[in-house]
């Protein structure tokens, strides 16, 4: 199990690799990018309040959640996979899912907020669920490159546009998606 007793500084790669639990949840992390592997049961927990967009590579449980919040961007530069468990991001803009996708066995909710910027979604990657829903909101713009998958729904709601890539598409019932507040 790693954890924190105060807050964490990496101008580089911060790589956390566990058997039970990544708890680096203290508000005041300041990290550039990060890789965490967790072997066995348990969830990895991140916060980070550096106000560059996050990089976050090849991170994946066995069996368990990922939960990251940033107050930067969040952009992807490998799989993000909670195998056993649920998947959240929440960034403040803008929440980027590189080609390599992400995915849960649970639900999978990712948010772009617009505290700091316009709130924009790109996904370029797949974003799977196997067994749960897919719930994106952002705030600003929405674009789907990739396919987007939930047997039980997807949830999709921009505060401005919603494009789709020649490589979009949808997997799951219901489907909805609303576009400043106009359905899609």
């Amino acid at each position: 199990n790693i954890s924190q007793n105060d807050s964490l500084s990496a101008s580089g790669l911060l790589r956390a690799d566990a058997q039970s639990g990544i708890e680096l949840n203290n508000p005041a992390n300041q990290v550039h990018a990060f890789r965490g592997n967790l072997t066995g049961a348990g969830h990895i927990d991140l916060a980070n309040t550096l106000g560059v967009p996050l990089d976050v590579q090849n991170t994946s449980t066995t069996n368990g959640g990922i939960t990251i919040v940033s107050s930067g961007g969040i952009s992807t530069s490998g799989l993000v996979a909670a195998n056993g468990g649920a998947l959240s991001m929440t960034s403040n803009s803008p929440l980027t899912i590189g080609a390599s996708g992400a995915s849960a066995n649970g639900n999978i909710v990712l948010t772009a907020t617009n505290l700091t910027s316009a709130g924009n979604m790109v996904l370029n990657g797949n974003v799977s669920s196997s067994t749960g829903a897919v719930t994106l909101n952002a705030a600003g713009t929405l674009t789907q490159n990739g396919a987007v998958s939930g047997p039980t729904g997807i949830s999709a709601t921009s505060g401005g546009a919603t494009t789709f890539g020649p490589t979009a598409s949808v997997s799951g019932t219901p489907v909805s998606y609303v576009a400043a507040g106009t359905p899609v």
